[in-house]
């Protein structure tokens, strides 16, 4: 059952509600529904278990108390931390979701492709006719969760690629941190310390995450991010469906073998038409995926919270680099306010619904109204620095 506890008379006039999830029933009329975060649980509560070292850390409101650091920049850094275990788990239910209805969309479409090559035959004509609205817009559904599907892969990746620089202590950017900056197909990571205790620390971290990505099929995560980029930034491949009397619905969908190449560059490197192609059913692909995901940010999880309590434990290991956080006012501020831009309402004397966690957030942060000042005088401080040094 969902239930939902008052634990705020009111703050700043708002009066705050935490939203407790409870699980919910997974019957819904007389069919049974399995939720789509069932099949990624066990990273979920990895994730959950460092968002809460961090937290319990920032639990003051003077961000992580053993950092070295100035409030602001420790709030920042340790907020934007527990963001992103919250994003990994966003994203691979997500990622299970699309992988999920992909499925089920495949079924349906193979159905009317039988359907219309029964009656191009029956009829002697040979030609399959043209694909009808419902079955069109079905195929557009289908595409989009294929490229759904690995837009959250590749966000957990990029994801986890930033925690493990928050919590080691990488010297690079946070918000701009991502997989690639691991780089394990090297001896170190950007920013890695050069030498010393804190230099294996870090070394053991990432070890652990070459281990969880070598669990998974070889080469699966360079090419989960190459098809991410593909899909995301780059001229679409071609899709096609062959029919294949081993399938369960008589038909392969297979996914690019190189999806970093264009569609001409991979096909033309080939003695045969379709020999470019990953050869099993991109259901079974995405599902492989998923797997290795989810053991990638499990094992991910343990590493961190080890290299979490040994740094705490020794806080000389590792110096929270403010390289991390060079600039308090890193985002650019928009001009655009909405296509048809309104009034919002008033918060006064209304109501918050949120996580459980997400007050506690605000307030160890400061971003309630009466503690909005502080970030007033920590920018200006800033900025005032920053200008003294041009």
């Amino acid at each position: 059952m969902t239930r939902w506890t008052q634990t705020t008379p009111s703050v700043d006039g708002i009066h705050a509600r935490r939203h407790v999830i409870g699980r919910p029933s997974h019957r819904v009329l007389d069919g049974s529904v399995a939720l789509y975060s069932d099949a990624v649980s066990p990273a979920a509560l990895g994730m959950t278990a460092l968002a809460a070292q961090v937290s319990g850390d920032m639990a003051e409101g003077e961000g992580v108390a053993w950092w070295d650091l100035d409030p602001a920049r420790s709030i920042l850094i340790g907020d934007y931390v527990v963001g992103l275990t919250e994003s990994v788990q966003a994203n691979l239910v997500e990622a299970s979701m699309h992988a999920t209805k992909a499925r089920e969309l495949w079924g349906l479409d193979s159905i009317a492709t039988l359907r219309s090559m029964r009656t191009a035959s029956l009829t002697g004509s040979g030609m399959i006719g043209k694909a009808t609205e419902t079955v069109a817009n079905r195929r557009v559904e289908v595409d989009g969760h294929v490229a759904g599907f690995f837009r959250a892969a590749g966000s957990v990746m990029d994801n986890v690629g930033a925690i493990v620089v928050g919590v080691v202590g990488l010297r690079t950017s946070l918000v701009q941190a991502k997989w690639s900056d691991l780089k394990l197909d090297h001896p170190s990571a950007v920013g890695m310390a050069p030498s010393g205790p804190g230099h294996d620390l870090q070394v053991q971290a990432i070890d652990a995450i070459r281990s969880a990505v070598a669990s998974g099929p070889a080469g699966w995560s360079e090419w989960t991010v190459d098809l991410r980029n593909t899909l995301v930034h780059r001229a679409s491949r071609m899709t096609l469906f062959l029919a294949d009397s081993r399938q369960p619905d008589g038909f392969l969908r297979p996914l690019p073998r190189h999806p970093a190449q264009t569609q001409t560059e991979s096909m033309s490197q080939t003695a045969r038409f379709g020999r470019d192609l990953v050869p099993e059913h991109a259901a079974e692909t995405m599902a492989a995926i998923l797997i290795a995901l989810v053991a990638l940010v499990s094992g991910t999880s343990v590493a961190c919270v080890d290299a979490w309590d040994a740094r705490r434990s020794n806080t000389d290991l590792v110096r929270q680099p403010q390289k991390q956080w060079p600039i308090l006012k890193q985002g650019r501020t928009s001009t655009f306010r909405g296509a048809h831009p309104g009034t919002l309402p008033k918060f006064t004397n209304g109501s918050l619904i949120m996580h459980p966690t997400m007050m506690d957030r605000m307030m160890a942060s400061h971003l309630l109204d009466r503690d909005r000042r502080l970030w007033i005088g920590w920018f200006a401080s800033d900025e005032a620095t920053r200008d003294r040094r041009r």
